[in-house]
């Protein structure tokens, strides 16, 4: 079992299993430290189509979206979405930004040369919001910082979600540091890095500094309003509410721009995809809640504790044939026991341990079925 996993072989069925026991993770509250604000189709529809110049949003409803944000206080603001073409001067926009000094604005690393930023954003208010995504399709894992390539438009090392979660804990003297072994550690929270091997991962792309999404169990994972909602006034009464000291996100939920991605949560409906701004909210909320409210980040074990405990169960499926003696009670023992080992994986689970079940469920499954089909070979031959 080992040496298949090793190889790759159980990839495809751990990362499955991984995505189920996610699903049926209890239902959280949303995180009150965001708030979305959403850009929908009837939103872009709404706007003036030579002033977004193929954009979901306008320099001048961005302009007004800012203006209506500043008063309450957000403790920080993200807009996600690539903005590579020059501000209009009438839009108001500059002098809006000029009054923000908490706004984060993101590009894209990507190959060939990425997208430009925002014009007039300082590097420290930088960002990528590039997202890996495993070979399924399926955004599994988040970046924290990677280096930026030579040739790209977009010269930052800091993730988004990371570049939120910074800003809005400095705030509250919450630092970022990096141990002797390299670790990230924000406060007194380390951010154990994936390896190529972490989990059920066969030579993972590792790029940069990533860690495994503990996505919030509740969707969306925070207050979510519209863009028109804010610019007509609707929301004016509860705006204050909303926004005052929360991290506002805005990024697009259309579906005319194809800003939308697989998630754990999407394989009981394959067409059911979350947008990149949840996404995003689901990164930001990660990090602020390992820091603020200690809820477990997903790690996995050692090679040689994995190794261990596939060694374990498999030896527990042998044993039942020793202790058992007929069939019947081999098959409801092994029934009992493959409930148990998911039982564990799943409590693992819910305390941040991804634990290898499919090559434990595997191995015990084939160390019973062996020795009973011995024992029936013993039977038959001399009796």
């Amino acid at each position: 079992m080992t040496g298949v996993r090793y190889l790759g072989g159980l990839q495809a069925l751990e990362l499955t299993a991984f995505d189920q026991l996610m699903r049926l993770r209890p239902a959280e509250p949303p995180d009150s430290r965001l708030l979305l604000v959403t850009i929908t189709d009837q939103d872009v529809q709404q706007q003036d189509a030579q002033e977004r110049r193929g954009a979901s949003l306008s320099d001048r409803a961005l302009a007004q979206l800012l203006e209506k944000l500043r008063p309450h206080q957000p403790r920080v603001v993200g807009l996600d979405l690539y903005r590579d073409f020059p501000i209009d001067p009438a839009s108001g926009l500059e002098a809006q930004l000029q009054q923000v000094p908490q706004f984060v604005a993101v590009c894209e690393v990507g190959e060939g040369g990425g997208t430009k930023p925002l014009a007039g954003i300082p590097s420290e208010r930088l960002s990528f919001s590039d997202l890996p995504i495993d070979p399924d399709g399926v955004v599994r894992r988040q970046i924290l910082g990677m280096a930026a390539a030579p040739t790209s438009f977009c010269v930052t090392d800091t993730a988004f979600s990371f570049r939120l979660a910074q800003r809005y804990l400095a705030a509250q003297g919450i630092q970022t540091t990096r141990d002797a072994t390299g670790t990230v550690q924000i406060g007194e929270t380390r951010f154990p890095q994936l390896r190529p091997d972490s989990g059920g991962y066969h030579q993972l792309d590792a790029l940069g500094y990533q860690v495994m999404l503990n996505y919030r169990a509740v969707h969306p994972p925070a207050d979510q309003v519209t863009l028109g909602e804010i610019l007509s006034g609707a929301l004016d009464p509860q705006l204050a509410d909303l926004v005052r000291d929360r991290i506002v996100l805005i990024g697009t939920v259309a579906s005319s721009f194809k800003d939308y991605f697989l998630t754990p949560y999407s394989q009981a409906d394959p067409m059911q995809k979350l947008p990149g701004v949840v996404i995003q909210a689901h990164m930001t909320s990660q990090l602020l809640s390992a820091v603020l409210n200690q809820r477990p980040l997903l790690q996995s074990l050692p090679n040689w504790a994995e190794i261990i405990w596939i060694w374990g169960w498999t030896t527990l499926g042998g044993a039942l044939v020793l202790v058992c003696r007929s069939p019947l009670s081999i098959g409801l023992a092994g029934v009992g026991a493959i409930l148990l080992l998911g039982g564990i994986s799943y409590g693992g689970l819910l305390q941040g341990l991804w634990l290898p079940l499919i090559p434990a469920a595997i191995g015990l499954v084939i160390s019973s079925s062996a020795g009973t089909a011995h024992r029936l070979i013993y039977l038959i031959t001399y009796t």
